[in-house]
């Protein structure tokens, strides 16, 4: 196998990092202290009740936004857009 930028397998194997949106951390990266002094919180005892629902108040709650969701038929109709399925299917029918 030859190595070099004209590699096929060289070329797709050097991913660049994920780019995060402005102003966004790393957090799994930074030392548990670090996250523990940011977020002003006790990691043995967790949040009092009184923080917890003022952050809630201040934040809202902890979820994510509900994705659109497409129909069966809709998934069912994207099958038909690839050249090979329409290729198959005509093929099929000769």
């Amino acid at each position: 196998m030859k190595n070099g930028p004209n590699n096929e397998f060289a070329r797709h194997s050097t991913a660049e990092p994920a780019r995060q949106p402005v102003g966004a951390e790393a957090w799994h990266v930074l030392p548990v202290d670090a996250v523990k002094d940011r977020l002003q919180t006790d990691v043995a005892q967790g949040l009092t009740q009184a923080e917890a629902a003022r952050r809630l108040a201040q934040y809202g709650p902890n979820t994510l936004a509900q994705a659109h969701q497409r129909s069966t038929l809709a998934i069912f109709m994207a099958q038909f857009r690839s050249l090979i399925v329409a290729l198959l299917v005509a093929a099929t029918v000769i």
